[in-house]
């Protein structure tokens, strides 16, 4: 059982070397941050079935910097709250923008069992949980978010495996390991079968193995879901009668008049439109370590990854008709074929004075990891079939033309 705890009382004040000139030492502004747990484990059955428990929690609450108004921040308040003011009286709460902090809290839970099927045979299986939650808001000395544009992330992983760990007789073992993870927060779903099968063969141990992943996943994300509008100051030639100055940024706000829009939307009935497909990736390794000499010993490797898509994109038939697709043989509605990736390796390990007490290792070779294959996720939404968008601008030196419109429900899909 632990508890530990920290805030602004337990960090001290401003260090004396970032000073300037007449300035005093300060705390920092109140925060928080505690982790607590508890670990538990024992034999449920003496010598053959063993459980391990742990919870943890952590939580941490810190106060954004540069507060208008005030130090280096080079926002006016009143110039904030009048385009608070303006969002007001359009219908939204902005929420505040002076004491603003940024958190993040996590709920860790993991159980292990270990069984010991046999004197040739053991089995364990592990399944954890993690509940994430973070507040995403940011200010710079130039820029300031309000409270309600902060961004809520919630994440829920759940993470199963079970190993089998088998000696078949004192030359030959067998690794086995079956996994699946879920993330909520992309709605992701992993499987994974690993085999890793060692033969021992005097001065060498051979191991033969395979690794495959399989997903299934959803990746959601429209960019200026409810419009994105662009307010800054007019050219010369735009005059505002009152002042007698070109319109501000802030004044453009208050008229309506924006110098710059994006909206993107979905062309499904499904306004979280994302992309969903299945893919995987085999992957299949020999290795040998050979132990040429008492200090010296060669590891030496290749290893092969296949990465496939299951499922292909929606057509497009104005693109795929194109000159452009013709000419570069693309279409929207195929993927890249799957292909091998190659990974040669080789290492050794020497002990120089045959002690332990000067080891030199070295190695070569390529690696490749797992594919990204939420980067292709641009390939199922990018393609004009499943999303659209609208962007107007006024134009370089033009004055401001694009009309406002607050309600995120009616945005203007069309030029």
């Amino acid at each position: 059982l632990y508890y530990f705890t920290r805030n602004q009382d337990l960090t001290g004040k401003t260090p004396s070397y970032l000073l300037k000139d007449n300035e005093t030492a300060t705390k920092l502004e109140n925060f928080t941050e505690k982790q607590y747990g508890f670990r538990v484990g024992g034999p449920l059955i003496q010598n053959k079935l063993f459980l391990f428990l742990n919870y943890e929690h952590t939580q941490n609450n810190t106060p954004l910097s540069f507060l208008p108004g005030e130090g280096s921040s080079e926002l006016i308040v009143s110039d904030i709250q009048r385009v608070a003011d303006r969002a007001l009286a359009l219908g939204y709460n902005p929420g505040s923008f002076m004491d603003l902090e940024s958190s993040n809290k996590s709920d860790k839970f993991f159980v292990r069992l270990d069984y010991n099927i046999s004197d040739t045979h053991k089995l364990s299986a592990r399944y954890s949980i993690i509940e994430g939650e973070a507040t995403d808001i940011g200010r710079s000395n130039r820029a300031v978010t309000f409270s309600n544009g902060a961004i809520l992330r919630k994440s829920s992983t759940h993470s199963g495996i079970v190993e089998l760990n088998s000696r078949f007789s004192n030359t030959l073992s067998n690794n086995l390991v079956a996994g699946y993870t879920t993330v909520n927060q992309l709605n992701q779903d992993v499987f994974t079968l690993t085999n890793n099968l060692t033969w021992y063969s005097g001065l060498h141990t051979l191991t033969f193995g395979t690794h495959n992943e399989f997903y299934k996943m959803y990746n959601g994300f429209i960019g200026s879901a409810f419009g994105n509008y662009t307010f800054s100051d007019s050219p010369g030639s735009d005059i505002n009668p009152v002042t007698g100055n070109p319109f501000t940024a802030i004044e453009n706000f208050e008229r309506g008049k924006a110098s710059a829009f994006q909206y993107n939307y979905s062309n499904t009935d499904d306004p979280l439109q994302g992309a969903k497909f299945n893919s995987m990736q085999l992957g299949f390794y020999i290795q040998d370590d050979y132990q040429m000499a008492d200090n010296f010993k060669v590891t030496a490797g290749m290893r092969v990854d296949v990465p496939f898509y299951l499922t292909n994109p929606l057509v497009n038939d104005n693109f795929n008709s194109s000159i452009l697709a013709k000419q570069y043989d693309v279409q929207t509605d195929r993927m890249p074929k799957a292909s091998l990736m190659w990974s040669p390796r080789v290492g050794f390990n020497w002990d120089i004075n045959s002690d332990r007490t000067s080891i030199l290792r070295g190695g070569l070779g390529v690696f490749t990891s797992r594919f990204p294959f939420v980067w292709s996720a641009g390939a199922y939404t990018q393609s004009g079939a499943l999303l659209g968008g609208n962007q107007l601008n006024s134009g370089s030196g033009n004055a401001p033309n694009i009309d406002f419109v607050a309600d995120v429900n009616n945005q203007p899909k069309r030029c």
